[in-house]
């Protein structure tokens, strides 16, 4: 393994403790949206751990083809947590059956529409940063999920270790948002606080624009 993407897994994972350590206090009112979001906010951790694992193992593309799932789920977690509609909000205690994920299915919005949502209920900061995200990162996740010429070529010719860093820095990226969109469902102040500064000592992990705005 390269040098440099051993000493960025180190740190992201690093990182991933500091986000459990920060969160390790925090309690969640108990009501389906909230517990909602918390869910939907861990499955965007668990894809995160498992693109550092793709990334360590030499697999870029699948890696690559995660951050768009860690993206689209963390965007889920926000509009659940704050604009999803009642209708739109599941019952955590229904059984799992084929007609209650059509139901859900047919009614779940596109990524834009969430995060139209999002700001529509006054949450303008968060609906800013994955909007930025989406700016940035969508043709390229786009043309990596539906098997575009940049998967075709990367796994022809392998993948750069400055690329391969990137999708590491891009889903810490992500993590950090999942930090502050939990802080914010904890309700506690001094969480929130700690989240907004989280990303500071992890600058080297980071993408560069983040690194510049510490």
């Amino acid at each position: 393994m390269d040098e440099a993407i051993r000493k960025i897994l180190i740190r992201s994972n690093e990182l991933d403790q500091a986000i459990d350590e920060l969160l390790s206090t925090a309690r969640f009112e108990d009501d389906d949206r909230t517990i909602a979001g918390f869910l939907l906010c861990g499955i965007s951790r668990e894809h995160a751990f498992a693109i550092r694992i793709l990334v360590g193992n030499d697999l870029p593309t699948a890696a690559t083809a995660l951050v768009r799932l860690q993206y689209e789920v963390l965007v889920r977690a926000a509009w659940m947590a704050f604009a999803a509609p009642h209708e739109q909000v599941p019952d955590l205690d229904e059984e799992l059956t084929p007609e209650l994920e059509a139901r859900l299915a047919n009614k779940t919005p596109s990524v834009a529409k969430m995060l139209a949502d999002i700001v529509d209920a006054g949450h303008h900061r968060a609906s800013d940063e994955m909007s930025r995200f989406k700016e940035v990162n969508w043709k390229i996740l786009n043309t990596v999920v539906h098997g575009g010429i940049r998967p075709l070529l990367i796994h022809r010719n392998g993948c750069s270790i400055s690329d391969q860093l990137n999708i590491v820095q891009t889903s810490n990226a992500l993590s950090t948002m999942s930090a502050m969109l939990l802080a914010i469902l904890s309700d506690d102040d001094e969480i929130i606080r700690s989240a907004s500064k989280i990303q500071r000592p992890f600058h080297d992990c980071l993408p560069t624009l983040l690194d510049q705005a510490k």
